[in-house]
């Protein structure tokens, strides 16, 4: 929708929100995945990397966070839809969420935290799951501090569209 949006009005497509959920709350969706990313650098099975490599590795990681501007498509996002409803300020004419869904679990449990505390221990290797959900994580919350935000696991995606 919102590059039809800015083909009617000649313009450039802009960076949006992936998607728009509408239940109590409007609420802009960017999903991100990771797990073909770490694939890709063959970080998914046990493996022993150099401090050297792992340095690398985590700034590869940080590189690829730092392109996610979540703000600017936040608020492309919003501008699209203030056109499109024809409300000037959306954002006070009811409640906005930006949710961010990834394919690996930001929130752990306790039993797992244990277990790759004492993986690391074993093997001094590093959670390179929790390298990203950690970058992301800081990334999101320097970006857009004005509305709520939620940071999900793609599997809780539904579960947190029906608590909003």
């Amino acid at each position: 929708m919102e590059r039809l949006w800015h083909i009617s009005r000649k313009q450039p497509s802009t960076a949006s929100a992936d998607a728009l959920v509408c239940h109590h709350n409007l609420c802009f969706v960017e999903i991100k995945g990771w797990i073909k990313f770490l694939e890709n650098l063959h970080l998914t099975g046990e493996r022993q990397f150099t401090d050297r490599e792992e340095e690398r590795l985590k700034g590869r990681i940080l590189k690829q966070v730092g392109h996610y501007d979540f703000q600017k498509k936040l608020l492309s996002s919003i501008e699209v839809c203030e056109d499109i409803t024809g409300t000037p300020d959306l954002l006070s004419a009811l409640p906005v969420a930006f949710i961010l869904v990834t394919d690996i679990n930001p929130e752990t449990s306790p039993l797992e935290v244990f277990s790759m505390q004492l993986s690391m221990l074993a093997n001094t290797s590093t959670d390179w799951k929790k390298v990203c959900t950690e970058a992301m994580s800081r990334r999101l919350a320097s970006q857009i501090t004005s509305i709520h935000t939620y940071f999900v696991y793609c599997k809780d995606f539904d579960h947190l569209i029906k608590s909003l």
